[in-house]
């Protein structure tokens, strides 16, 4: 019974800590470039998904994903991640690179930190940036393991689908400040 308690109490605590957005900004000491990124949004607890916006040091823009699964899941690069908005529209984004699930590989994800989960990084076109001026309903995740190829779809709560739009206007007006300097 304190083992169900302390899970359930680690959960609430952890959903808690991650509603909250902001918008982080990190300058490289030597290049001077910037890097900006998000809080993580908590997509679904019971399912061990978060997301959140980022840049790289090249100034891509990417849409990162930390999930979690029960065995060893492969995420192929260029494989896409479906994302369907409640005004109907659809957004395909393209994984940058292979990863494969590790203990402890999506910790952001996991209420006990050395599940098995991945971080996924999706590459967000300028263009393709304006789509999540919608609510975000439904992602779709293309994964295959020794079974086989899948697709694994998510609902999202629009309490959820808020606070990721929250969290991409955040990111917005941060990278607008940052092309007008």
């Amino acid at each position: 019974m304190k083992k169900y308690t302390m899970i359930l109490f680690i959960t609430i605590i952890s959903f808690n800590i991650a509603s909250a957005q902001k918008v982080n900004i990190k300058t490289d000491a030597f290049s001077g470039d910037k890097r900006i990124e998000t809080s993580w949004v908590v997509l679904s607890v019971w399912e061990g998904m978060y997301c959140r916006f980022v840049t790289d040091d090249k100034n891509n823009i990417m849409f990162e994903l930390a999930i979690t699964f029960t065995d060893e899941t492969i995420f192929d690069k260029g494989e896409a991640l479906d994302i369907k908005f409640i005004n109907n529209s659809s957004l395909s984004l393209f994984n940058r690179e292979d990863q494969v699930t590790t203990k402890g590989g999506a910790k952001e994800a996991s209420v006990l930190l050395n599940g098995i989960g991945v971080k996924l990084r999706y590459i967000i076109k300028k263009d393709e940036l304006e789509s999540f001026d919608s609510i975000i309903t439904l992602i779709r995740v293309n994964y295959r393991n020794v079974n086989g190829k899948f697709l694994k779809d998510f609902e999202i709560q629009e309490s959820v689908a808020e606070k990721v739009k929250k969290a991409y206007i955040l990111f917005k007006n941060e990278l607008d400040k940052q092309e007008e300097e």
